[in-house]
C-alpha cells in the first residue's frame, strides 16, 4: 500500500564530502524492483562536492567545478559537509561569505535540476542520507537547505543503513541464513566522515540497526593532508607556501593515495607532483607505504577503536581468559571510497583476528562509490509503498535538558528506536523566579557542561511564585525522518515547539541564503562569463600543471546500475577516482561555548 498517494517520483541521495549520487528505484514489467542512477546536468554520475562561484550568481558544480581549482582556486567550495549546522566560513569569495547550509542547497538545487531533466517530470521527495554519528543539528540543517533547493525530504537516513540495504538487495541468503538471518558489521569511511553501524538483516528485507558509532570529522581528507603536511615538512620546508599552493600540493597529495591503492608496493616509493607549484626546484618528493601508514596510524586508529566500542555496546564482544576477542558478526560490508586503503582493511584485519581477510580478498559486496545512494533508494521505495517499518535506526546520542545542578536530565536514551517519543516534567526551582530557561543538550555525559546544547527556550513566568509551583511537561519526539522536536505545556505556557540550533549567528542571513539560492543559476562549462570553452581549459590546465586531467566523465562501458546486477555482486570496478577535496580542513572547535543556565531548571524525576 503507498504511504502517500501524491509520491510518484521519488529518488536516493548520497549527499558525500567527496561526491555525490544520485539514483531512483523503479519496477521492470515483472513489477520487481530496479534501481538506476541519474547523470548531473554534465552527463557525469558522480558529482564532486566543488562548487565554482561565478558572477551574478551563476555556479558550476561536479566535476568543472573541480577542474577549475587548477586555474582560479579563489572562487572554489569544497568540504562543506562536514560543517553543516555551523556558521563555520568555508569560503570567503568577493564581499560574501559562504557557509556549509549555503552550499549545500546550492549542490542540492544543482542536483533536482539534473533528476528534473534526467527523468522529464517534477521531483516529489527524496531519502537523503548522512553520517549516521551526524548530531541533531546538522541533520536539521540538512532537511533545510534540501527544502531551500526545492525538495521535500521523505526521510534523513544513515549512511551505513542505507549500505545495509544495498547489501540486502545484492546478497544471496543460505538456507541456514533465512532462518537466522545475519549481523553485518558496515564500515564507512568516506572523504570527510567516518561511520560504523552493526545492522541485523533478514531475507525478508528487514534491517535493525543494533549499535552506531563514528568521527563526523574524520575522513579521506585527513590523509591527504597528512601526507602534504609530510611532504612541506621534509621536501619544502625552505618554501613557505601559499594557500592556494597547500590546495593544490593536497590535491597531489590525493592522487599519491590513489595510486598507492591501486598499486600497493611496500618496495616503492611513490612520487608527490609538486611541478603546479611553480616553485622553480628540481626537488621530486617521494613517499614510501611504511611511511604513509606512519603518517595516517592515528586516524586508521581512532576508526579501529570506535569500531571495536560499537561492538562492545551491542553485547557482540566475548573475551577468553588469555584475553583475546572474538566478535559475533558474520560479515563486514566496507563502504565508502576511502575503504579501499590497505592499512585501513589491514586495521580491521588485525581487530577481527583475519577471519574475514579483507586484505587478500576482495572484500566489497556493494561499489563503494555508488553503494549508499542506492540504498537509499531502495528506503525511498519502501517510504512509497507504505513500509516504513521495514528497518529501526537508533539514536546515536543521549538527549535530554540541563537541570538546576548541573546535570543532564535524560529523555531520549542512545540506542532508543526510531521513532521515539518522551515527556517529563519540570518546575521552578526557586521561590519569585520570573523565567523559565530550558537548555537542550546531546551527549552522553552526566554532566551538562561537557554535552553540546543544540537548542534553547526561555518561558516567561508570572509574579509570586512558590518554589515547585510550576508544572510544565517537555517533550522530545523524533520523528519518522529521523529528526527531532521538543516542544513544552502546561502551566503558564502555551503549547511552544522550541527551534533547534546552536547559539550562532548562522541565521542572521537567512534571507540572504534564501535569495541566493532560489535565483542560482547553474553554468553549461567552465565558464560562459568569458567564453572560455572547456578544451581551451583543458589546455590551459595542463600547461599549468603538466599533468593529465581527468573530466570526469559518465562512464561509457557501463552505467554505474549495471555494476550491481545480481552475477557481479562481488564485482568492483576502479575506473571511477576518489576525488577527495583540496580544501586543507581546520578541525572543528568541538568546545562549544555552555549555555548552560544558572539553577533556573528543576529535574522532577517521577
Amino acid at each position: 500500500m503507498t504511504e502517500n498517494k501524491e509520491l510518484n517520483t521519488v529518488v536516493g541521495i548520497d549527499l558525500g564530502t567527496t561526491n555525490s549520487v544520485v539514483s531512483y528505484p523503479t519496477k521492470n514489467e515483472k513489477g520487481e524492483l530496479e534501481i538506476k542512477f541519474i547523470p548531473n546536468l554534465h552527463g557525469d554520475y558522480l558529482t564532486p562536492s566543488f562548487i565554482y562561484v561565478g558572477d551574478n550568481n551563476r555556479f558550476l558544480v561536479g566535476a568543472q567545478a573541480k577542474d577549475k581549482m587548477a586555474i582560479d582556486p579563489t572562487k572554489i567550495l569544497s568540504s562543506y559537509k562536514p560543517y553543516v549546522g555551523t556558521d563555520h566560513v568555508i569560503g570567503t569569495i568577493g564581499d560574501r561569505e559562504y557557509n556549509a547550509y549555503t552550499a549545500t542547497a546550492i549542490a542540492l538545487k544543482y542536483m533536482k535540476a539534473g533528476i528534473e531533466k534526467y527523468l522529464g517530470k517534477p521531483l516529489d521527495g527524496a531519502v537523503i542520507t548522512v553520517p549516521a554519528y551526524f548530531d541533531e543539528i546538522k541533520k536539521r540543517d540538512t532537511t533545510k537547505a534540501a527544502e531551500e533547493a526545492g525538495i521535500k525530504v521523505l526521510e534523513i537516513t544513515p549512511e551505513p543503513t542505507a549500505s545495509a540495504f544495498t547489501y540486502l538487495r545484492q546478497h544471496e541468503f543460505t538456507k541456514e541464513e533465512v532462518e537466522t538471518g545475519k549481523t553485518i558489521l558496515v564500515y564507512d569511511i568516506g572523504g570527510g566522515t567516518f561511520d560504523v553501524s552493526i545492522v541485523y538483516v533478514t531475507a525478508q528485507g528487514t534491517a535493525y540497526v543494533m549499535g552506531l558509532g563514528g568521527d563526523q570529522y574524520l575522513g579521506g581528507d585527513d590523509f591527504d593532508t597528512a601526507i602534504a603536511n609530510y611532504v612541506q615538512k621534509r621536501f619544502l620546508n625552505r618554501y613557505k607556501l601559499d594557500e592556494h599552493q597547500i590546495k593544490k600540493l593536497t590535491r597531489s597529495s590525493e592522487a599519491t593515495k590513489i595510486a598507492m591503492m591501486e598499486d600497493y608496493d611496500e618496495n616503492k616509493e611513490y612520487p608527490i607532483d609538486i611541478s603546479n607549484l611553480n616553485l622553480n626546484t628540481e626537488i621530486q618528493p617521494t613517499i614510501s607505504v611504511a611511511e604513509y601508514e606512519e603518517l595516517t596510524k592515528v586516524f586508521v586508529n581512532n576508526t579501529i577503536e570506535i569500531t571495536d566500542r560499537v561492538l562492545t555496546e551491542a553485547g557482540l564482544v566475548t573475551q577468553d581468559e588469555n584475553g583475546n576477542k572474538s566478535f559475533a558478526i558474520d560479515e563486514v560490508v566496507l563502504v565508502g571510497g576511502s575503504s579501499r586503503l590497505r592499512n585501513v582493511r589491514k586495521a580491521l584485519d588485525e581487530l577481527t583476528g583475519e577471519r574475514f581477510n579483507l586484505t587478500e580478498e576482495d572484500p566489497y559486496i556493494v561499489k563503494p562509490d555508488y553503494a549508499v545512494s542506492y540504498g537509499a533508494s531502495v528506503r525511498a521505495q519502501l517510504i512509497l509503498d507504505g513500509e516504513r517499518d521495514k528497518v529501526t535506526n537508533i539514536l546515536s546520542k543521549n538527549l535530554g535538558i540541563a537541570d538546576s545542578e548541573g546535570r543532564t536530565m535524560v529523555f531520549l536514551e542512545k540506542g532508543s528506536g526510531i521513532p521515539c517519543r518522551s515527556s517529563k516534567r519540570v518546575t521552578n526551582s526557586r521561590e519569585n523566579q520570573d523565567i523559565l530557561e530550558i537548555t537542550i543538550l546531546e551527549g552522553d555525559s552526566e554532566l551538562a557542561s561537557d554535552n553540546i546544547p543544540i537548542g534553547k527556550a526561555v518561558i516567561d513566568l508570572p509574579e509570586g511564585l512558590r518554589e515547585g509551583e510550576l508544572d510544565l511537561s517537555v517533550t522530545f519526539k523524533i520523528n519518522n525522518n529521523g529528526i527531532l522536536e521538543v516542544s513544552t505545556s502546561g502551566d503558564y505556557s502555551r503549547r511552544v515547539k522550541i527551534d533547534l540550533k546552536r547559539d550562532t549567528d548562522a541565521e542572521n542571513d537567512a534571507i540572504l541564503v534564501k535569495d541566493t539560492v532560489e535565483n542560482a543559476e547553474f553554468l553549461s562549462d567552465i565558464d560562459e562569463d568569458n567564453s572560455s570553452s572547456r578544451e581551451d581549459l583543458r589546455e590551459e590546465i595542463q600547461k599549468t600543471n603538466n599533468t593529465t586531467i581527468s573530466w570526469g566523465d559518465a562512464p561509457e562501458a557501463k552505467t554505474p546500475e549495471d555494476l550491481f546486477g545480481a552475477d557481479e555482486v562481488k564485482a568492483i570496478d576502479d575506473s571511477d577516482k576518489i576525488s577527495n577535496s583540496e580544501e586543507e580542513r581546520e578541525k572543528m572547535k568541538k568546545e562549544l561555548s555552555k549555555l548552560i543556565n544558572s539553577g533556573d531548571v528543576e529535574a522532577n524525576w517521577e
